[in-house]
């Protein structure tokens, strides 16, 4: 009499975080196993994005070399008995978009400003997705009520940037 090896069964493996998945997001991945048989199987857990593999761990840190927004990171959980048999479940997170972020504002000169100085805007921005923001500068600039009309603006060049000891002053 032979008594043939029953295949382990593995559940769909769950992904943590499930939404929220950036290029900065470490996802843990859980997922249990039993054995008809009486085994207890080892489950081991494979990370991919499409047809790349990304690593073999219950964990994966994500970063922008390794997926970009709308990508679909799966999990896949194997189960093994002790005969070697083996089943495999997969799920997937699907990554998000972040927005960049302003990392520096600065306008100059910062001093010594006229109704007859330029000023410049310059910035800085990053995007944890790898990619290059672009920037657009607008703005209004604040002058003191005390001295000057209210609604007045300041764009390129200001037509009164400072009177008496006051200066303009960035609003946004």
């Amino acid at each position: 009499l032979t008594i043939a090896n029953s295949d382990p069964v593995v559940d769909t493996p769950v992904i943590d975080p499930t939404s929220g998945v950036t290029t900065a997001t470490t996802l843990a991945c859980s997922a249990s196993a039993t054995d008809p048989d009486g085994d207890t199987p080892a489950v081991t857990f494979a990370w991919s994005n499409g047809s790349t593999s990304l690593g073999v761990s219950d964990s994966l840190t994500l970063t922008a070399s390794k997926a970009a927004p709308g990508d679909s990171i799966t999990c896949t959980a194997t189960a093994t008995d002790d005969q070697t048999a083996q089943v495999s479940a997969s799920t997937a997170v699907t990554v998000d978009n972040t927005d960049p972020t302003v990392d520096s504002v600065s306008i100059s000169p910062s001093s010594g400003v006229t109704t007859s100085s330029a000023l410049t805007c310059s910035a800085s921005a990053s995007d944890d997705d790898g990619d290059s923001p672009t920037l657009a500068y607008h703005g209004q600039f604040d002058i003191p009520t005390s001295e000057f009309f209210l609604g007045e603006r300041c764009d390129e060049r200001p037509q009164a940037a400072q009177r008496g000891g006051q200066s303009v002053s960035h609003a946004g």
